[in-house]
């Protein structure tokens, strides 16, 4: 789960229900911008590209100064690799109409922006234009927990318990293993604040 960086100063909505593509790997919140805009002007905005990998970026950097040796080739503008917002989960590019013929200052509203003049195709959110901080901006992956059911064999007899899965590792609460085992009394010492295991 990728927690961002952007401030939740827009308004937002649901990217599974407006974005047709692989939201799930931008930031959280320049997703929800864009799908408000895709709500409220009724669309539903198609990822011709969001995310893109270094190396990606680095091989149509390379196509890129192919076609300006030779003069041949489809990819006739492309940012250095390290320096695209796409990289960095902060850049799409659609065809989605009305939103690709759109200008900048109607995207504005929803924190959202066209900095390069030559590609209207390419949004990005208000806060990145014009800036080259790329790092500073780029959302931080977190493990998300998720809280489950597992069994447990104690003595033979399976037991069914409720445990939080975060980073790989699975976490059961004190006081489930007391139902379980039946061996140890979980208490809560208030006065210092700890929990008072005892078998």
């Amino acid at each position: 789960m990728f927690k961002s960086k952007l401030k939740p100063a827009y308004p937002v909505a649901d990217p599974a229900l407006y974005i047709i593509g692989k939201w799930e790997e931008l930031d959280p919140i320049f997703a929800g911008r864009l799908a408000k805009m895709a709500k409220d002007y009724r669309a539903q905005i198609k990822l011709t590209e969001g995310y893109r990998s270094s190396a990606r970026q680095a091989e149509l950097y390379r196509q890129y100064q192919e076609y300006r040796r030779t003069g041949k080739g489809s990819i006739k503008l492309a940012a250095r690799p390290g320096t695209s917002w796409h990289e960095f989960r902060l850049a799409i590019d659609t065809s989605t109409q009305p939103i690709r013929g759109m200008p900048s200052i109607q995207l504005q509203k929803y924190g959202l922006c066209k900095p390069i003049k030559s590609e209207p195709w390419h949004i990005q959110p208000l806060e990145t234009a014009g800036r080259k901080d790329y790092k500073n901006w780029e959302p931080i992956w977190q493990e998300e927990e998720m809280v489950t059911e597992t069994k447990i064999m104690v003595d033979g007899k399976i037991k069914t318990v409720k445990r939080i899965l975060k980073d790989g590792e699975n976490y059961i609460r004190l006081r489930d293993m007391d139902d379980v085992l039946g061996v140890v009394k979980v208490e809560y010492d208030e006065a210092n604040k700890v929990a008072v295991v005892t078998d």
